[in-house]
């Protein structure tokens, strides 16, 4: 089943609020791993995001929670 999402004013501004934080984050500041992987874990739930960069450009590798393993 297929939901419609309305958003109200005040919730749409803290979501642009919210885009706005994260694109002021720098991508490069996270450690890499696995030759070029790098990752940027997330603080409230248990997940990791493994990206690559290629110049101007994120390539999202995988979105796994903590507890599973990269696929090879």
């Amino acid at each position: 089943m297929l939901f419609k999402l309305v958003l109200k004013p005040e919730a749409e501004q803290e979501l642009h609020k919210a885009l706005d934080w994260y694109d002021s984050k720098n991508p490069n500041s996270f450690q890499k791993r696995y030759k070029t992987f790098r990752i940027s874990f997330t603080n409230r739930f248990q997940y990791e995001i493994h990206y690559t960069l290629d110049n101007d450009v994120i390539f999202v590798q995988a979105i796994l929670h903590k507890s599973q393993k990269l696929p090879k």
